[in-house]
């Protein structure tokens, strides 16, 4: 039995391509920015675990760390607070890109 194809189905056909593609675009653009947002928050955790560090190597020499900051918020250097913060979004989008690929990898076999 042959199935004939006509000019509305072949739309319709290359149509559910192009939602399946969409789909997946959206699926990876969700996938890594919640990546991104994990590499946040876990640059923010090793931000904390990091001044907590630094406050005590200065409490232990019985001085008072200096503020980085006018607003007294954070006692790390300015430059390390911006690296912890790219190396969590950077971190977060490669880590994202990486498991994509491999469970893309996985769901294509």
């Amino acid at each position: 039995m042959q199935i004939i194809i006509g000019p509305v189905n072949k739309i319709c056909v290359k149509y559910i391509q192009v939602i399946k593609l969409t789909n997946m675009k959206n699926k990876k653009i969700i996938y890594i920015s919640l990546a991104i947002f994990l590499g946040v928050i876990l640059s923010f955790i090793v931000h904390g675990i990091v001044e907590i560090i630094y406050i005590n190597s200065f409490l232990k020499e019985d001085a008072l760390p200096k503020p980085a900051t006018l607003t007294h918020l954070c006692y790390l250097p300015l430059f390390l607070q911006v690296f912890l913060l790219l190396a969590g979004v950077l971190g977060g989008y490669f880590l994202g890109n990486f498991w994509w690929k491999t469970a893309c990898k996985k769901k294509n076999k």
